[in-house]
């Protein structure tokens, strides 16, 4: 049930309330009127009848906007819990579908990660690679310099004993 219904409802007990007042006041214009009438006509028994026929139309009257609004209460009541239920269901799906979701984030996330270890891996190896080509180098420069100075020393020495001995 929407909402203009319920309030189309709503509406239709009012008028149904004003209806009844309505007619409680002309029933009471009505009793007021026979009561002048059994003054004036001194009947007891006549005035009995009047007032039982003005309290059964009372009655009636009750009875209907009391069943009015017990169809309506039980309307709305079918009307919440139709919404309750369609809410919930709602809720259901937002949550399979946020849950679906991030399955899939997750899965982009795992395999990102693994994207980045696989190039951290290789830039790793090519560091390794080119450190190792670089100690080499140093390796090698060194070991040129030490043979350097080796036969410096030694020309050193030569030259020095040549020195001493001339």
């Amino acid at each position: 049930m929407k909402r203009t219904e319920l309030i189309e409802i709503i509406y239709a007990l009012k008028s149904d309330e004003e209806r009844i007042r309505k007619e409680k006041d002309e029933l009471w214009d009505q009793l007021h009127q026979r009561n002048i009438k059994i003054e004036e006509a001194g009947s007891i028994a006549e005035a009995s009848l009047n007032i039982n026929e003005v309290f059964v139309s009372a009655q009636a009257a009750a009875d209907d906007y009391l069943n009015s609004v017990k169809a309506v209460n039980a309307e709305q009541e079918a009307y919440i819990q139709s919404v309750k239920e369609n809410a919930e269901q709602e809720a259901m799906q937002i949550i399979l579908q946020a849950r679906q979701k991030a399955e899939v984030i997750e899965a982009q996330a795992k395999q990102k990660k693994e994207e980045i270890e696989e190039e951290c891996k290789l830039m790793k190896e090519q560091a390794t690679k080119e450190i190792e080509g670089q100690w080499d180098d140093y390796r090698r420069k060194i070991i040129e310099v030490l043979d350097w100075h080796k036969e410096l020393s030694k020309e050193a020495l030569n030259e020095a004993g040549e020195s001493e001995a001339g």
